[in-house]
């Protein structure tokens, strides 16, 4: 009969203020010859506080083999708020011969995990190419994985023509690992009353760097702007960037309010080249 395998599993909660939960955290231990049934974690006085660590000892019946994978599983508890957890990494404590350091893997994990979502299953060491996993096991994990992010993640035609956007009726569809809601610094209005009825142009820089002092922390952006919104390059990134860069089309000609010559554009011209020539070259879209 083969000897029992002991692990000392360790796991992590992120410290964040909402990352920890009521829900029962169950654990798999997944190796290249077998796995344990699931072991609930928050048992007793250990509990899945923001910034907490519970540990577990998971006692198998048959070696496992190589330690391949940690599945976990959230579970609500009846009578208390269904609230999402966020799960900073799983240690597995191997003990190995006396008077030898004891073997221990790290399961990263870094994710929001909720009941509803099902099995999460994490793996340690370096990541490689599908076709160059060399365990059965990881590769149907790798293709799982896959799986569920297709279903997730879709696609859509809006409207004829378009880009194609996320097949979602709301963004709360993509879970919270896809999903994120950043609130800015709230805008000192005090001093932005009466800008509103202002119908005189601005006539410099400097004014608008007095709007900007007087209306919270330095605008970086602005200042970039400033700095570079005479050069070429930067007035190209502002056509191909702006709000529809796909209004930008090639000319075959010069209008006739351009004030631009061949001679003007000549040093920038390569040699035998000519402007009219350079103006029928068929730009791929």
């Amino acid at each position: 009969m083969a000897s029992c395998q002991d692990f000392e599993v360790t796991v992590h909660t992120s410290p964040g203020l909402t990352c920890g939960t009521f829900s029962r955290l169950w654990i798999n231990l997944i190796g290249s010859e077998g796995e344990t049934p699931p072991i609930a974690v928050n048992e007793g006085d250990c509990h899945l506080l923001p910034g907490s660590s519970c540990a577990v000892l998971v006692r198998t019946e048959a070696p496992l083999g190589r330690l391949l994978l940690v599945r976990l599983r959230l579970d609500a508890r009846t009578g208390f708020p269904d609230l999402d957890w966020h799960c900073s990494r799983v240690e597995v404590c191997r003990p190995s011969e006396p008077e030898k350091d004891p073997e221990q893997q790290v399961f990263l994990c870094d994710q929001w995990l909720r009941p509803a979502g099902g099995d999460v299953e994490l793996r340690s060491g370096k990541l490689c190419l599908l076709q160059d996993e060399t365990e059965e096991k990881l590769k149907q994990q790798r293709l799982r994985h896959l799986q569920n992010q297709q279903k997730i993640i879709r696609w859509r035609q809006f409207v004829a023509g378009t880009p194609q956007c996320l097949d979602l009726k709301s963004v709360s569809e993509l879970g919270p690992n896809l999903s994120y809601t950043h609130r800015s610094p709230a805008v000192n209005l005090r001093n932005l009353k009466g800008f509103s009825e202002r119908s005189e142009a601005w006539t410099s820089f400097r004014e608008l760097e007095t709007l900007f002092a007087h209306n919270g922390k330095h605008n970086a952006v602005a200042s970039f702007v400033q700095a570079h919104w005479r050069e070429d390059w930067y007035f190209g990134h502002q056509s191909l960037n702006g709000c529809n860069p796909l209004m930008v089309r090639q000319i075959h000609s010069l209008p006739d309010n351009l004030s631009v010559t061949e001679e003007m554009l000549r040093p920038f011209l390569s040699a035998g080249s000519s402007l009219q020539q350079e103006l029928q070259v068929c730009i791929p879209p």
